[in-house]
């Protein structure tokens, strides 16, 4: 993974970091806090030759003799014998090898001490255990030197443990820390493997690849627009109508010579915001003073017309029926200068419908009527509706949602318009997060510039 990839996929699942870091934190904090605490106690014993007469070398040679059998020494210490040892020496009822597993022994380098500790759940119960052991080691020592008729060498307790009022287990802090760091590295992990298993494009660059087209045009994610039962100008704040003027110009620049005037906007899929755009696109059109007719050819899930607040009662499906003209089922919207006509009642079969003569003699007489004709068109992965109407209109324009078409998806919309030899004008990129760099610039504009270029928009 890039460098740049996992800054991306950080920044979008950071929140999971951290939730799992801190849940993982509680966890670790609660099973120390119920954990019965252990303290230590610890005496030193000091290992030396028997006799400190002689010369340098000879006390020399004893040193390192005494420092050689230190490391025997911790051996036996944490042995099976000496537990027994302490265990009848102090005649308590404890076994001997659960004694011995509380039982540790170390050497300080390059010396003849060694530290010999014991664990309790009682401060005052481990000193005494450790002293007990302490003394029956070196009880333990000399008969073993007697045994084997060495007198070299002899050990002595040097410091008796004492109780300690801290004890050293469980380490709350410690262990809430690392289970902290523990569930953060979880968390990253998921995230990862999150975002492989997720197929959706999470670029623009990546979608204009799958649908082998440039991208005109990038709308941001507008939380007011789901709390709003209608969708017009006065819908959109300044942000996103920048967002539409662009793609306005950005159309207008596709073919220099031919602009297209009927454009019909698609998918691959439900809920990608074509309506939006659809309705975006004809708002920014008309805001410069051409006339523009809105069409609904979603006959099987119409929106626009529940949208903008005109009635669906007539509209294309009656038209194309022969039983009313377009004159009479187009009406006016809230919006200054876009009529709409509407999807109608929803008929058997729409497809035969887009496809018969009637459409193409409606969509000739829209376009030599209207400045620019704008088709809300059905997703391409759905039905074949958009394709017909692809064909009616100068070209189409595919709307991509950000993090959730995938390049399958998009790839086979692209290869259903070719197969009919619609054109395909561009992509607009919708639902593209607020924080990236193309909308940034925006932010510097105060509300009331907003509310006075939304205003011109609102229908008078």
């Amino acid at each position: 993974m890039k460098l740049s990839s996992l800054a991306k996929v950080l920044k979008d699942g950071w929140y999971l970091i951290v939730v799992t870091a801190l849940v993982a934190a509680c966890a670790g904090l609660a099973l120390s806090l119920m954990s019965t605490p252990l303290y230590s106690a610890s005496a030193r014993l000091f290992v030396s030759t028997s006799s400190n007469e002689g010369s340098t070398t000879d006390l020399y040679q004893g040193n390192l003799y005494s420092q050689q059998r230190v490391a025997s020494y911790t051996q036996i210490l944490t042995g099976e014998a000496l537990a027994s040892r302490t265990v009848r020496r102090l005649g308590i009822n404890v076994d001997a090898d659960e004694l011995r597993s509380n039982v540790s022994a170390t050497a300080s380098p390059g010396t003849v001490l060694i530290r010999v500790s014991v664990r309790d759940d009682d401060p005052s119960e481990a000193a005494r255990l450790a002293n007990a052991v302490s003394d029956e080691f070196v009880d333990f020592v000399s008969e073993l030197d007697g045994k084997q008729n060495a007198s070299s060498g002899r050990v002595v307790v040097e410091q008796y443990a004492t109780a300690s009022a801290t004890p050293v287990s469980p380490r709350t802090g410690r262990n809430a820390l690392l289970a902290l760091i523990f569930g953060a590295l979880v968390g990253l992990a998921i995230v990862i493997v999150r975002d492989r298993l997720n197929l959706a494009l999470k670029s623009e660059s990546d979608i204009a690849d799958a649908a082998d087209s440039k991208v005109l045009g990038r709308v941001p994610f507008d939380p007011a627009l789901r709390a709003t039962q209608h969708v017009g100008a006065n819908s959109f704040d300044h942000t996103t109508l920048e967002a539409f003027r662009s793609l306005r110009t950005n159309l207008q620049y596709v073919r220099v010579d031919r602009p297209p005037r009927v454009v019909s906007v698609t998918s691959s899929v439900p809920e990608e915001g074509k309506s939006t755009v659809s309705i975006g696109l004809a708002s920014v059109l008309a805001e410069g003073g051409s006339s523009v007719c809105l069409v609904d050819a979603d006959m099987r899930l119409p929106s626009v017309a529940e949208y903008l607040g005109v009635s669906r009662d007539i509209g294309l499906s009656t038209v194309l029926a022969g039983q009313l003209s377009w004159e009479d089922a187009i009406q006016d919207s809230q919006v200054h200068g876009i009529r709409v006509l509407a999807s109608g009642p929803p008929p058997p079969d729409p497809s035969e419908l887009l496809g018969s003569g009637r459409a193409v003699e409606l969509f000739r007489s829209l376009s030599e009527a209207f400045d620019y004709v704008v088709v809300d068109s059905p997703p391409l992965l759905a039905v074949t509706d958009p394709c017909l109407v692809s064909l009616l209109s100068d070209g189409a324009l595919m709307v991509a949602r950000f993090g959730r078409v995938t390049e399958a998806q998009l790839k086979r919309s692209a290869g259903e318009l070719e197969s009919v030899r619609a054109s395909l004008l561009g992509v607009v990129v919708t639902m593209v997060p607020r924080n990236s760099s193309e909308y940034g610039v925006y932010y510097s504009y105060s509300s009331a510039d907003a509310s006075h270029e939304t205003s011109k928009l609102t229908a008078q």
